[in-house]
């Protein structure tokens, strides 16, 4: 997405805008990442009043399809709690898509913060209840959501939750969290550093902001703290590696979903995989923001940091884990996940040979990953 205005060479887009337009619309139809759950007339009238690949233009298309919806909300609240509650989260959709991947306008940022409002209305609706939680870290607050399952007699295990790079807390809660209900789970849904709410930015010692969740979560009569375990998606699952072994002993099991941990941290696959079509758009901004960084160079200085080999953790112990991607994978190194295969204890892994991110291929969508591969890893470590 350039801005058409002010274009940088960091921040490209290998589509043209009807490139672009075809393939947004192309994922609404077949209901894929990240336009699941918008009615396809809805985007294609965004995209329409779009027009151009400026981000202004973007962030104000989508947000007029969330104010539509946020004023029937609003109208609904009087009469029908539970249609409004739907038409807070299709609310809460379009201003996220008018934010995405990062905020990196005015009225992104602005859109950000209105799909944040319209979220936890839709959140304050539901049943079971939604906390919105926040704790004291670093003189900031970290917050997150936290559901349990209505109705249970006994402390419940529970599941920190990852997303990644453009896929907030938010869209833990929709996307996983139904699942993680069904099958007995509460969990928490976070926000990885340098994205969402996060009250800082990705560094190697960013993931001790988790460890006071879990100080927090040991004391809940709800939670059985002796059933923890962590799941990340993308981005995330680097932070749910780096949290298993920071917190092995409190985890039981932990599941690292296409995360990267060390080959997708250098720059040979840095500069391949930002001119991967798998991503929509303004992959590099979106990047290059969760450090704080402004410009590549920057960014290559800062990111092999993060290399779990480079800090010395592969062969620390863990929990038993699960590692999940796609040997088609564009945007992670299937390297990343068959590195950590080789170190450290046994883990389990299942790889899709034709999928891409996350291992998701047509046969094997995003769905059917979570309930068939990851929900039973899960259910059988915190479950039976």
């Amino acid at each position: 997405m350039i801005d058409e205005e002010k274009p940088t060479d960091e921040m490209v887009t290998l589509r043209t805008w009807e490139e672009l337009s075809n393939e947004v619309q192309n994922r609404a139809d077949l209901q894929r990442y990240p336009l699941t759950g918008m009615r396809p007339d809805d985007v294609r009238e965004a995209l329409k009043k779009t027009g151009s690949l400026n981000r202004d233009s973007w962030a104000n298309s989508w947000s007029n399809i969330g104010d539509r919806y946020r004023t029937l909300a609003e109208k609904q609240l009087e009469y029908d709690k539970k249609k409004a509650s739907v038409n807070y989260l299709n609310a809460w959709r379009f201003y996220g898509f008018a934010a995405w991947p990062t905020q990196n306008t005015s009225l992104k940022k602005k859109a950000f913060e209105t799909s944040l409002d319209n979220f936890r209305c839709y959140a304050d609706l539901v049943s079971p209840s939604i906390e919105r939680v926040q704790l004291p870290f670093q003189e900031q607050k970290v917050t997150f959501y936290l559901q349990v399952p209505e109705n249970t007699k006994e402390p419940v295990p529970l599941l920190l939750s990852f997303g990644g790079l453009d896929s907030y807390k938010e869209y833990v809660v929709e996307r996983y969290g139904p699942d993680y209900l069904k099958n007995g789970f509460g969990y928490v849904a976070l926000d990885i550093p340098g994205t969402g709410e996060s009250p800082i930015k990705a560094s190697v010692d960013a993931v001790s902001m988790y460890s006071v969740i879990i100080d927090y979560l040991e004391g809940r009569n709800d939670i059985d703290s002796s059933r923890l375990a962590v799941m990340g998606v993308s981005q995330g699952g680097y932070w749910s590696a780096r949290l298993a072994i920071a917190e092995v002993d409190r985890l039981t099991a932990a599941v690292f979903w296409a995360g990267p941990t060390h080959t997708t941290f250098q720059r040979q696959w840095l500069e391949k995989s930002t001119s991967t079509n798998e991503y929509l758009f303004d992959y590099l901004p979106a990047r290059l923001s969760i450090y704080g960084v402004k410009t590549w160079q920057e960014y290559l200085e800062v990111v092999p940091n993060m290399s779990i080999e480079k800090l010395g953790l592969l062969d620390a112990p863990t929990p038993e884990m699960l590692l999940v991607s796609g040997e088609k994978d564009t945007q992670t190194s299937i390297e990343d996940l068959h590195l950590l295969q080789r170190s450290g204890q046994p883990k389990y892994s299942w790889i899709n040979p034709s999928g891409g991110h996350l291992g998701r291929s047509k046969a094997w969508p995003d769905e059917r990953i979570l309930k068939e591969v990851i929900i039973p890893f899960l259910r059988a470590r915190l479950i039976n």
